[in-house]
């Protein structure tokens, strides 16, 4: 997990709550989430008792001017591989550390207890993670930013009345039934596509049906049939231009992006 750093203030006071726990990280829900014989890494090897101290201080893979550590992420087997090389990391520098990808600078967390620590100590308006490209294009089209990219009081009012029916535990029974109606014909249309060898060709493509089909369920109270064989093919191309939209999302978002009255994309990194 990341969050950008841009005020050593909240982090000082993440830090200084993480060193008041003093409890070691949370065992997973699952043993088959756990990785073979750990080694026991330190919470953070800055906090020690009666320190605190800022971003700085945090450890991390070599961090080169103008570049950060794109290069030994690129070296390592890029995007693709991101998530074994930051578990890498959590074994080498603890569960605590500091990495910059670019101009973009992170500190990244690896168990449970820290996540709540962190989240305990945010303000009622956090700094969320900017998606430039999404705000250029609804600022050319003067369209609303919605949730995803609401910033402030606006964001915690969208998200407040979110709240209230999605994430109290009381709400979420409720969707249980509904969330397991479509894991059961997911996992039934997984044992129709496995072949002898017990593999599944685009096993991406069917877990995202499977996503959409439980939104829609809960948001819409609808079946879209996508895990159907014959889904309808609206459905289908929603789901290609949600990849369409996320795939250069990424890239584009490591740069800035302006657009011009005429329409016209221009990125400056």
């Amino acid at each position: 997990m990341s969050c950008p750093i841009d005020k050593r203030r909240s982090l000082i006071a993440f830090l200084r709550r993480l060193r008041d726990l003093g409890q070691p990280p949370r065992p997973v829900t699952s043993k088959a989430c756990a990785s073979r014989a750990p080694k026991e890494v330190p919470l953070c090897p800055l906090v020690t008792s009666g320190q605190s101290r800022d971003a700085t201080s945090l450890p991390g893979p070599t961090n080169w001017p103008l570049l950060g550590s794109l290069l030994e992420i690129l070296w390592k087997g890029g995007l693709k591989k991101q998530h074994d090389t930051l578990a890498e990391y959590h074994k080498k520098y603890g569960q605590i550390f500091r990495m910059k990808l670019g101009s973009f600078d992170s500190v990244h967390l690896g168990s449970p207890s820290l996540l709540e620590a962190l989240y305990r100590t945010e303000s009622a308006y956090p700094q969320r993670l900017e998606i430039k490209p999404w705000k250029a294009y609804r600022d050319h089209r003067n369209e609303g930013y919605g949730l995803l990219i609401l910033e402030g009081r606006e964001w915690q009012r969208i998200r407040s009345a979110f709240q209230k029916k999605l994430m109290k535990p009381m709400e979420i029974m409720k969707l249980d039934n509904k969330i397991n109606e479509v894991l059961a014909d997911f996992m039934g249309r997984l044992d129709e596509l496995c072949d002898e060898g017990g593999r599944i060709k685009d096993l991406y493509s069917e877990l995202n049906k499977w996503s959409f089909e439980s939104i829609c369920l809960v948001l819409y109270e609808k079946r879209f049939g996508l895990l159907q064989k014959d889904a309808e093919e609206e459905a289908l191309t929603f789901i290609t231009a949600i990849k369409t939209v996320s795939s250069p999302s990424g890239q584009l978002n490591k740069g800035c992006l302006h657009v011009s009255q005429g329409g016209v994309y221009t990125l400056t990194t």
